[in-house]
C-alpha cells in the first residue's frame, strides 16, 4: 500500500505537467500572437500604445498610435480580450484607422517561423532541459528537502518560460499557469537557499520570513485571478507591474542575502560555496536584465529577444546541481580571475575589431544592430578566449612534438633532481635537459662574482661572449634576472648565492631566431627549480662540513646530529614495538586460544594435559615478556602524562622485580616538556635502573628532578658499591653511560660522574630549555 500511495504521488504530479505542456505546445502553435496593446484615449476610440517586436502586427506594419476601429466587424468594446486585458488576442480581422485612413486586414492563423522558434521551440527545449535536471536530481538526492525544492524551482522556471508565448495570446489557462508559476520562481529561489544554507550550517533568515512570503505570493495570485473573470482591463497593467516589482523584490532578497552572507563567511570555508551560488546566480539573472529588461523599459528595444536572452536561467540549475551533488568544488576564485582578465582584454579586441569594421567596410547598420554585434562579439570573445586556453591545457602536447613541450620537460626535470645528491649533478642534468628541449647548439654555465666582477666557467661549452656578458651584468641593476639578449645568444641568472650569481648562457638558436615568450618563460621556469635544489644542496654540504670539523675537533657529533640520530633510533624503536605487538605478540594469542580449546577435550590423556598445560603457562609468560618490551621500546602516552607520571609508574614498576628502594623528589619540577627531553630523561632513567639492577647491586637510590631559570637538572644518587676511575673509565661505555653524555649533549645539556669503591655512583645532568642554535633547530625542524 505504501509503495502505491508513493508512486502515486510521482505519477500524478507528472500526468499534470505533461497535460499542461502539451496544452501550452497547443495553444502556441494554433494560434497566432497577434501582438497589440491598447488603451482607451476617449470614448469608443481605442489607440494602439504597444505592438510585440516578432508578433504578427509588427509583420503587418501595424504602429503605435494608431486607432482600432473594428474586430471581427464588430465595436472593440465588444471584444472580450479588450475588455479584461487591453489586449488584442485570437482574432480573425482588423479594422485600423491610420491618419484617417481605414486598413483593413486578416488575421493570419499559421505562425511565423520565427515565433514558433521563440514562442514553441526554444521554450520546450528549455523545458526539456530542466526536466532532465530534475529527474537527475530525484535520482541522486530524492530524500534532500533542498534538492525537492529545487526540482520544484526548476519546473517553475521551465514551465513559466512555456506558458509566457500561450498566456501572450490571452489564454486564460496559460495566464493562470504563467502568473503561478512566474510568481513562485523567486519564493522557491529563497526557499532553496534557507534549506541549503541550513544543512550547511550557514545562518539565513528566520523561517516565518518565509513563511509571510508564502501567504503574500499566494494572496497575489489569488487577487490576480480575480481579476482575470473580472471585466477590469484598466487594471491589469496595474496588476502585471505590481507582479513584477514582487518578482524583483523577492529576487534582489536573494542576490542581498547572498552577498551579507558571502561578506560574513568570506574568511570561512563557506566562502566557495556563497561565491559560486552568487556568480550563477548573476550569470542567469543579468543577460536577461541587460540584453531585454532595461532597453526595453529605457528605449523601447531589445538588443536580444527575450526568449533567447532566458537561455541563461539555465546556468542556474546547473550551479544549484553542482552545490548538491559535488563533493569538492572548483576554484570559483580562479574562474573568476580568469574572466575578470578575458573581459578586460576582450574588450580592447572588440574595440579594435569594430573599429577596423567601420574604417574599411562602413557596412550600413542601424544603432540596433551595431549594438547587438558588439555585444555578440564581445561575449563571443570572452568565450573564446576562455576556451583556448581549456583546449591549450588538454589537447597542446597532443599535437605537437614532445621536444618543445616544456611542460613535459619541466615535469622530467622535476622527477629527476628529487634523485640528485650533488651540485655537479644537479648542473649536469640542468644543461642536459635544456639542450634537449630548446633548438640551441652551444650553451654554457658559470659563475660570476659581483665583487671581483669575474666569470668561472662550471660547465658547457668554452665559447662565450665573456666580455659582453659582463658589461651587461654591470649596467644590471633591480630585480629581474632576464633572459638578457646580446649579439650572440642569451643569458640569464638562474640562482644566487652570496655575492655570486649563477648564469646559463644560450647560444643563437639554429634558425637564427630570438627566444620566444614561451621559450623564455620555460627557461625562468626551470631556473627557478634549478635555484631551490641548488640552495638546497649546498645547505647540506655546508652542513656536512660542519660536521666534519666539529668531529675533528671535538670527536663528536654536533647537537643536532645527535638529536637526529636519537629521533632516528626512536622510530625505529617504535616500529619495531608495533611489529611485536601487531605480529608476533597476536599470534602467540591465536595460538593459546586454540591450545585452550583443545585442553577442554575430554579424550586427552591427562599427562598429555598437564605438558599442554605447562605449554600454555609458558606461552603467557612469553606474551606477558612481548608486552614489557613493548612497552620499553614505546612508552604508551609519554606525551599525554607528562614526564612525573612516566617515572613514577616506571619505579613502581621496576621496585616489583627488584630489592632496592627509590626516592624519587619532583617537588621543584613545573615545566611541561616537548617529546624530545621528556624522552631523553626516560630513557637515561631507564638505563640508570637497568645498571643499578646488573652492576651496582644497591639497596636505596634518591632520583631527583627540578628546573630552575630555563635549565633542566636530574640528581641520580644510589649506594652501590662504586667502582675505582680506572674501572669506571674502562666500563664506561660497557655500562650505557656513553649513551647518557651523548643524550643530554644532543639536548646541548652537560653530564657530570662521581663514584668510589664503598660510596656509591652519583650523576648530576642539565640542559636548557630553549635550544640555542637557532638554524640548525629551524633546518632539523
Amino acid at each position: 500500500m505504501k509503495r502505491i500511495v508513493k508512486r502515486t504521488k510521482i505519477i500524478v504530479p507528472a500526468a499534470v505537467l505533461v497535460m499542461m505542456i502539451v496544452y501550452l505546445i497547443y495553444i502556441t502553435l494554433s494560434f497566432p500572437y497577434i501582438g497589440i496593446k491598447v488603451e482607451s484615449s476617449r470614448q469608443n476610440i481605442w489607440q494602439i500604445s504597444q505592438v510585440g517586436p516578432i508578433s504578427w502586427a509588427k509583420t503587418q506594419g501595424i504602429k503605435v498610435g494608431d486607432t482600432v476601429s473594428l474586430i471581427n466587424y464588430k465595436d472593440p468594446e465588444l471584444f472580450p480580450t479588450l475588455i479584461k486585458y487591453h489586449v488584442i488576442e485570437d482574432a480573425s480581422s482588423l479594422e485600423v484607422i491610420r491618419n484617417g485612413n481605414k486598413i483593413n486586414l486578416t488575421v493570419s492563423q499559421m505562425p511565423s517561423q520565427e515565433l514558433i522558434i521563440y514562442h514553441t521551440l526554444i521554450p520546450s527545449a528549455l523545458l526539456t532541459i530542466l526536466l532532465g535536471f530534475s529527474i537527475f536530481l530525484y535520482v541522486k538526492k530524492r530524500n534532500d528537502r533542498s534538492a525537492i525544492v529545487l526540482i520544484l524551482f526548476f519546473l517553475a522556471v521551465g514551465t513559466s518560460y512555456l506558458s509566457a508565448g500561450a498566456s501572450a495570446r490571452a489564454d486564460i489557462v496559460a495566464i493562470i499557469i504563467n502568473r503561478l508559476t512566474f510568481l513562485f520562481i523567486p519564493l522557491l529561489f529563497l526557499h532553496f537557499l534557507y534549506l541549503y544554507f541550513q544543512a550547511n550550517h550557514i545562518r539565513t533568515f528566520p523561517r516565518k520570513v518565509l513563511l509571510f512570503l508564502y501567504f503574500l505570493t499566494g494572496s497575489l495570485i489569488i487577487v490576480d485571478i480575480g481579476f482575470y473573470f473580472l471585466k477590469l482591463g484598466e487594471y491589469y497593467s496595474i496588476v502585471k507591474t505590481i507582479e513584477l516589482i514582487f518578482f524583483s523584490t523577492n529576487i534582489s532578497l536573494g542576490l542581498f542575502h547572498l552577498f551579507i552572507r558571502y561578506v560574513q563567511y568570506r574568511k570561512t570555508p563557506h566562502k566557495a560555496v556563497l561565491k559560486l551560488l552568487a556568480l550563477g546566480t548573476a550569470c542567469s539573472f543579468i543577460p536577461s536584465i541587460v540584453y531585454s529588461a532595461l532597453p526595453s523599459i529605457l528605449f523601447n528595444f531589445e538588443i536580444v529577444p527575450a526568449p533567447l536572452a532566458a537561455l541563461f536561467l539555465l546556468l542556474l540549475p546547473l550551479c544549484f546541481i553542482y552545490l548538491i551533488t559535488a563533493n569538492k568544488f572548483f576554484d570559483i576564485d580562479f574562474l573568476i580571475d580568469r574572466l575578470r582578465y578575458y573581459s578586460v582584454l576582450s574588450f580592447f579586441l572588440t574595440a579594435f575589431f569594430i573599429i577596423v569594421l567601420m574604417t574599411l567596410f562602413d557596412p550600413n547598420l542601424n544603432t540596433l544592430q551595431w549594438i547587438r554585434l558588439i555585444c555578440v562579439t564581445y561575449v563571443g570573445t570572452v568565450v573564446f578566449l576562455y576556451w583556448k586556453e581549456e583546449l591549450d591545457f588538454r589537447i597542446h602536447s597532443k599535437l605537437f612534438s614532445k621536444r618543445y613541450n616544456f611542460q613535459d620537460s619541466l615535469n622530467r626535470f622535476g622527477q629527476a633532481i628529487s634523485k640528485i645528491m650533488s651540485v655537479a649533478e644537479l648542473e649536469e642534468r640542468l644543461l642536459k635537459e635544456v639542450r634537449d628541449v630548446l633548438p640551441v647548439k652551444e650553451m654554457t654555465l658559470f659563475e660570476y662574482d659581483k665583487t671581483h666582477l669575474s666569470l668561472e666557467w662550471r660547465r658547457g661549452d668554452d665559447n662565450y661572449p665573456r666580455e659582453m656578458i659582463i658589461n651587461e651584468l654591470q649596467a644590471h641593476s633591480g630585480s629581474d634576472h632576464g633572459p638578457f639578449v646580446l649579439t650572440h645568444g642569451t643569458f640569464t641568472m638562474i640562482a644566487e648565492k652570496g655575492d655570486k650569481y649563477y648564469i646559463l648562457w644560450l647560444g643563437d638558436k639554429a634558425n637564427r631566431t630570438a627566444l620566444n615568450q614561451e621559450e623564455k618563460k620555460y627557461i625562468k621556469t626551470i631556473a627557478s627549480y634549478f635555484s631551490i635544489v641548488n640552495e638546497n644542496l649546498y645547505l647540506i654540504e655546508g652542513l656536512s662540513e660542519d660536521v666534519e670539523r666539529a668531529m675533528s675537533k671535538s670527536h663528536s657529533a654536533p647537537a643536532w646530529v645527535l638529536r637526529l640520530l636519537f629521533r632516528l633510533s626512536e622510530k625505529e624503536r617504535s616500529r619495531l614495538a608495533f611489529d611485536l605487538h601487531d605480529s608476533a605478540l597476536q599470534d602467540l594469542l591465536l595460538w593459546h586460544q586454540k591450545l585452550a580449546s583443545i585442553l577442554t577435550e575430554d579424550t586427552l590423556p591427562s599427562h598429555e594435559k598437564r605438558e599442554l598445560i605447562a605449554v600454555q603457562e609458558g606461552m603467557l609468560d612469553v606474551v606477558h615478556q612481548i608486552r614489557e618490551t613493548c612497552n620499553e621500546l614505546r612508552p604508551p602516552f609519554i606525551k599525554e602524562h607528562g614526564i612525573v607520571n612516566i617515572l613514577e609508574n616506571l619505579f613502581t614498576h621496576a621496585q616489583l622485580n627488584t630489592s632496592f628502594k627509590i626516592n624519587f623528589d619532583a617537588t621543584k619540577f613545573t615545566v611541561a616538556l616537548d617529546y624530545d627531553p621528556l624522552l631523553t630523561i626516560y630513557r637515561i632513567v631507564q638505563e640508570l635502573l637497568t645498571n643499578a639492577t646488573n652492576h651496582s647491586r644497591a639497596t636505596a637510590m634518591d632520583i631527583i628532578l627540578a628546573n630552575k631559570d630555563g635549565v633542566v637538572s636530574l640528581i641520580y644518587r644510589d649506594n652501590g658499591i662504586g667502582v675505582s676511575l680506572e674501572a669506571f673509565q674502562s666500563s664506561f661505555k660497557h655500562m650505557g653511560l656513553s649513551g647518557i653524555q651523548e643524550r643530554i649533549a644532543s639536548l646541548e645539556g652537560a653530564t657530570s660522574f662521581r663514584t668510589h669503591p664503598g660510596e656509591g655512583f652519583e650523576l648530576f645532568m642539565s640542559f636548557p630549555l630553549a635550544i640555542s642554535d637557532k638554524k640548525q633547530a629551524l633546518l632539523f625542524e
